[in-house]
């Protein structure tokens, strides 16, 4: 996610090391395996012709 408060991020997690955070990537987590209703069917996806220019 951008538009975050890096600054925060860098207070919180690498306060130690002074390393900068540029980017924060929500990779989320596995769904329910108890749940039929958590997966559902993958949507259609475009070829790369159809999605896709070369210049």
């Amino acid at each position: 996610m951008t538009g975050l408060k890096a600054s925060a991020f860098d207070e919180e997690l690498h306060a130690e090391n002074g390393w900068k955070t540029l980017v924060a990537i929500n990779v989320g987590h596995a769904a329910d395996a108890e749940d039929a209703s958590a997966v559902g069917e993958r949507a259609g996806r475009l070829e790369f012709a159809e999605a896709s220019q070369i210049l």
